[in-house]
């Protein structure tokens, strides 16, 4: 595994939420499951605004994980998950792409003596305007891996990253248009500008806890 996703399964066992991460880890090292082929953007975001997340793309991803096995176990065919990837703009190609990575990684960790199970941190925020236990720990794991990729939000969807870069959220993003003032993102893309693609809102706390191995 990359170095940072190895960092990020570690600080994640500690955390108590080794198996959402492991998910998380495993769709990092593929392409983005979700198509959005040109021409077709708005029918492709349509499709996949029941998986978004509003505050982390890395939880859409998780949903779109969850529904996908869920499905899976209803209908047990290859041929009506495939029409199913069809229909929800996702490719079929790199969901058993997917699938066959996390396997690689689970069965590495078991072998290492780690224990993947449901993690018991709760989803629901002890205060309001507060992210939840759950939200702190996956994204702190996520961020021990991805510190080059933070960024402080400028003005809507522009910030400024590491290094002084500007980077704006990718429009097919959970958060654009609605984004937090700090996040860390997957990776930063430079196409017609530098464009921030899987974004999590962050608390800044964290990378202070993090500096100084507090978490």
């Amino acid at each position: 595994l990359d170095p940072r996703f190895s960092r990020m399964l570690i600080e994640a066992a500690e955390q108590g939420i080794l198996r959402d991460t492991a998910v998380i880890v495993s769709v990092l090292t593929i392409q983005d499951p979700r198509d959005r082929p040109q021409g077709e953007e708005d029918k492709a975001d349509s499709a996949h605004r029941k998986f978004l997340d509003p505050e982390s793309d890395f939880v859409s991803l998780l949903n779109i994980w969850e529904e996908y096995h869920q499905v899976w176990r209803q209908v047990r065919s290859q041929g009506r998950m495939r029409k199913y990837c069809s229909q929800n703009y996702l490719s079929y190609r790199r969901m058993k792409e997917w699938r066959d990575i996390h396997l690689q990684v689970t069965s590495l960790l078991k072998e290492q003596g780690y224990e993947i199970k449901a993690p018991v941190l709760s989803r629901t925020a002890e205060k309001k305007g507060e992210p939840s236990p759950w939200y702190t720990a996956l994204h702190i794991s996520i961020l021990t891996g991805l510190l080059s990729n933070i960024a402080e939000k400028k003005e809507k969807n522009i910030y400024t990253a590491a290094r002084n870069r500007e980077a704006m959220i990718f429009p097919g993003s959970g958060l654009f248009g609605k984004g937090p003032s700090w996040l860390v993102a997957a990776e930063m893309v430079r196409t017609s500008r530098l464009f921030a693609r899987t974004c999590g809102g962050i608390e800044p706390a964290w990378l202070e806890k993090i500096a100084t191995g507090q978490c």
